[in-house]
């Protein structure tokens, strides 16, 4: 019985290692799903080698494999160009903060808002937290992923002595998801690069944390927690931008779709443009042997034609459609786009200049969209928050953001560029206000400098220019020149000096 029981307890221990719980995982992994994601991904950060690929195995349904080696690949990639200006919503960037509450104070003398001490303490190292985080280039990068790929998750992860956001796309990943919910994950797993060039796997769950090699051994000195995740949870959030029907969703496969026809039509036109420009050599009733083959290094022969045809040799010049293809490229770019909602011009070389007016009417259904995504957003900000905090104060417990902590953030809606003198009259009537300074302008500039630095560099640089007016009368300056154009009106007028 104890033998039993020995190798009863070694065929579970086998089965809840990591290595054991990833290949489950595999198994449910549909290859063909992952091929699927990997070809939207590839296309957006502009793998050439891999489009190229992807748009050759498309050929083979049109040209033969010999016509396909023979042609030059050029690509146009509009996929990442839609998608990154679909995405306005972290184009400036977005500011998140703890709420801190404030109660009002009267005295004598004045009154004062006073703020929660405690939330002040959890507001100041959040700042503290992002400060040394890149959440702000993550940002981007997550929306314009989720916005093409439907889903990424977004992973909160310590490095030495700061907190960073590493986003995951579909193909990156292995999921168990949760047997209640198949939108939430039960165990992540994925495989990172060492500089080395080893790969090493890397597995969660609530429960557990291992990083290992391809054969399921836990890596020496990689593992300080001994297979415990001492967070208590997946460090991961999960964001997407619409209702999806498995875990995954299908991103819009469409746009990269009519990416892959654009590029067939340009290695075609391209083709065309080079190789039947040198015309196609036909020889009639001549002695000439060879493959029937074309192109402008070969001859088409054509032997005993009847009638009174002679011997003769031409090069025949065919007619290829360039303008038409040119054309349907154009037409098929500019739909990719207005059917997203993007302005024909956003994407075409041939549009003129739009007026202020008409950039503001092409942008409206831009910004509808803002606010559709800002719908997914906000909560994915707050469970990202959640994470970050257990995160931060496990591995910063002397500067632990309040549980109680509330979390806010605040999507910037980006205006039109202003002129400088249109900057200069807005500002003036914010400051009239209260809700404008120099020194404001002074932090934007450096963000390595606080508001009392700011203020005090605003203070000498006022300093400098009083200490110049006094030194060399520039706050007369104006006076100075009125005075001088007095004069020369008054010598040029005729017995005006002498009336004075």
């Amino acid at each position: 019985m104890p033998v039993l029981q020995s190798l009863r307890n070694i065929l579970t221990d086998k089965l809840r290692s990591p290595l054991a719980r990833v290949m489950k995982m595999e198994e449910k992994y549909d290859p063909v799903k992952k091929g699927h994601f990997q070809r939207l991904y590839d296309y957006y950060v502009n793998d050439q080698k891999q489009i190229k690929l992807y748009t050759q195995g498309s050929m083979k349904i049109l040209f033969k494999q010999d016509t396909i080696n023979k042609m030059l690949l050029p690509y146009f990639n509009i996929t990442r160009r839609i998608i990154n200006r679909l995405c306005v919503a972290y184009k400036v960037a977005a500011e998140r903060y703890i709420i801190v509450p404030r109660t009002v104070s009267e005295t004598e003398s004045k009154t004062e808002m006073i703020p929660d001490l405690g939330m002040q303490k959890a507001q100041d190292n959040y700042q503290l937290l992002l400060e040394g985080s890149n959440i702000n280039s993550r940002a981007k990068e997550w929306h314009r992923l989720s916005k093409l790929l439907d889903t990424v998750y977004v992973q909160a992860i310590w490095r030495g002595d700061h907190l960073e956001y590493d986003v995951f796309p579909p193909h990156k990943l292995m999921v168990k998801e949760n047997a209640d919910n198949y939108l939430l994950a039960d165990e992540v797993s994925y495989d990172l690069t060492t500089p080395t060039g080893d790969t090493q796997r890397v597995f969660w769950s609530i429960d557990e944390h291992w990083i290992t090699d391809q054969q399921g051994r836990p890596v020496a000195g990689r593992n300080p927690w001994n297979g415990v995740n001492k967070y208590g949870i997946l460090p991961f959030a999960i964001l997407r931008l619409r209702e999806v029907e498995n875990h995954w969703g299908e991103g819009d496969t469409q746009l990269v779709d009519i990416n892959e026809k654009i590029n067939i039509l340009l290695a075609s036109l391209n083709f065309n443009a080079i190789m039947q420009s040198h015309g196609q050599a036909v020889a009639i009733n001549m002695d000439v042997e060879g493959q029937f083959q074309t192109g402008p290094d070969k001859v088409i022969t054509a032997k005993n034609v009847p009638g009174d045809q002679t011997a003769s040799f031409a090069f025949v010049s065919p007619q290829p459609a360039i303008d038409s293809n040119v054309k349907l490229i154009d037409w098929m770019i500019k739909t990719a786009a207005m059917s997203r909602g993007l302005p024909a011009a956003s994407v075409s070389i041939d549009e003129t200049p739009q007026s202020g007016a008409a950039k503001a009417i092409d942008n409206i259904e831009l910004f509808e969209i803002r606010e559709d995504d800002l719908e997914y957003l906000r909560p994915f900000e707050k469970q990202l928050f959640e994470v970050s905090r257990v995160i931060w104060n496990y591995e910063q417990p002397d500067k632990k953001i309040a549980e109680d902590a509330e979390f806010g953030v605040d999507f910037v809606k980006p205006e039109p560029p202003m002129t400088r003198d249109e900057e200069m009259k807005y500002k003036k009537a914010l400051m009239e206000f209260g809700l404008w300074t120099p020194v404001m302008d002074a932090i934007d500039e450096d963000e390595g400098i606080d508001e009392e630095q700011a203020l005090a560099f605003v203070r000498r640089n006022l300093e400098i220019r009083n200490e110049l007016n006094d030194q060399y009368g520039l706050g007369n300056i104006g006076k100075i020149l009125e005075d001088d154009q007095t004069v020369e009106e008054t010598e040029s007028t005729p017995g005006r000096t002498e009336a004075l």
